[in-house]
C-alpha cells in the first residue's frame, strides 16, 4: 500500500481517483467505489483536485463525510452487494484529506442498480457479465 504522497505524485489512473468533495460526497464518488470493486480495487482521495493539488476538506465536514460513506456502502438499497471500504483521515500540508481504500469484490457490484467498470481513469456503466 503506497503512502499518500506517492499516490498523489502517481496521479489519477486505473486505481487512483481524486475528488475535491468540498460540498460533500456525490454520486460520482460512489460510482468510482463501484467500478473499483468490479476491477482491481483502488484508492479515492477526497480533498485532492484533478491536478493532484491537496485542497483539503472543510473543517467540521470530515466526520459527516465518513458517516455518509459508511452508511451508503453498507446499504443494500444503494450497493448490491454492499461494499467494504477502509477509510483513513490524514493531514497533508496542514490540510485534511480522506482516503477511501476499495478492495476488489468477487461478485459483480451495482450502485443504484447499475454496475460500473473502470477503464483507464474513467468509470463506465456496464459490465454485467464478468
Amino acid at each position: 500500500e503506497l503512502p499518500l504522497c506517492s499516490l498523489i505524485e502517481k496521479g489519477e489512473g486505473e486505481q487512483i481517483e481524486f475528488k475535491t468533495a468540498s460540498k460533500g460526497v456525490h454520486d460520482d464518488t460512489f460510482e468510482t467505489i463501484c467500478s473499483f470493486s468490479n476491477h482491481r480495487g483502488g484508492d479515492i482521495l477526497l480533498g485532492v483536485n484533478d491536478s493532484g493539488v491537496v485542497v483539503g476538506l472543510p473543517r467540521g465536514s470530515v466526520e459527516l463525510l465518513l458517516t455518509d460513506i459508511r452508511e451508503r456502502c453498507s446499504c443494500e438499497r444503494v450497493f448490491s452487494p454492499t461494499v467494504n471500504v477502509q477509510l483513513e483521515v490524514a493531514e497533508l500540508w496542514r490540510r485534511r484529506i480522506v482516503r477511501i481504500h476499495v478492495e476488489p469484490n468477487a461478485c459483480r457490484v451495482a450502485y443504484k442498480g447499475v454496475p460500473y467498470i473502470r477503464l483507464g481513469e474513467s468509470d463506465y456503466k456496464g459490465g454485467r457479465n464478468g
